[in-house]
Parts: structure tokens; C-alpha cells; sequence
């Protein structure tokens, strides 16, 4: 079913493989950047605590 590579070919597709990997690595940082995990513009501001820059909740006063 499946043929074995070996000698130069096995290297050329294991470099092409790398290559892949790596560039869906950088295409999900990129994604990240854009659109970090967890944030959906349509959740409502109510729906979490507010959050300061260092990340702690920030305690609303009356």
C-alpha cells in the first residue's frame, strides 16, 4: 500500500514536510495575533470580568 522512500528522495520529502510544519506554525501565530483564542466579538462585555493590562480582574466599584 505504501512504498518506502529512501536515500536522497527520504530527505527531500522530510524538508518538504519541515517546511509545512513550519509554515502552519507561522500562519497560526499569525491567526493568533489577528484573532487571539477564546475572543468572540459577538460575546457581550458583560459576559466576563474586565481584565486590566497585566491580565488581573479588575474589581468594579459600586
Amino acid at each position: 500500500m505504501f512504498k518506502v522512500v529512501e536515500g536522497t528522495h527520504r530527505r527531500t520529502l522530510q524538508g518538504i514536510a519541515q517546511g509545512v510544519m513550519l509554515g502552519e506554525l507561522a500562519v497560526n501565530k499569525a491567526l493568533d495575533n489577528i484573532d487571539p483564542v477564546g475572543y468572540s466579538p459577538l460575546t457581550p462585555c458583560w459576559s466576563e470580568p474586565a481584565r486590566d493590562s497585566s491580565g488581573s480582574v479588575d474589581e468594579e466599584v459600586g
